[in-house]
């Protein structure tokens, strides 16, 4: 059972691998994986990605315990601003 969990969102400076390793570093046993244009993507992930960050999770104690949607991908009505 996952007690607690950290969130990628808050670690959208880190590219999304590095940001595993230092939720998994801080002793978290869970991480909840987040939506983020410039960290995870989810119209930018490729299959071969996907494959890494499968390996990356069987390497590090901390497991995915759910994923965060963000509205600003999914509802038409809210903007996407690109930098």
């Amino acid at each position: 059972m996952i007690k607690l969990s950290y969130s990628t969102f808050g670690l959208t400076n880190l590219d999304f691998l590095d940001a595993i390793d230092v939720v998994d570093k801080a002793g978290y046993p869970g991480i909840e994986l987040s939506f983020h244009r410039d960290q995870f993507n989810p119209f930018e992930i490729t299959d071969e990605y996907l494959a890494t960050i499968k390996k990356r999770f069987k390497t590090v104690g901390v497991k995915p315990a759910c994923v965060a949607t963000a509205s600003h991908f999914f509802t038409p009505s809210r903007p996407m601003n690109h930098p």
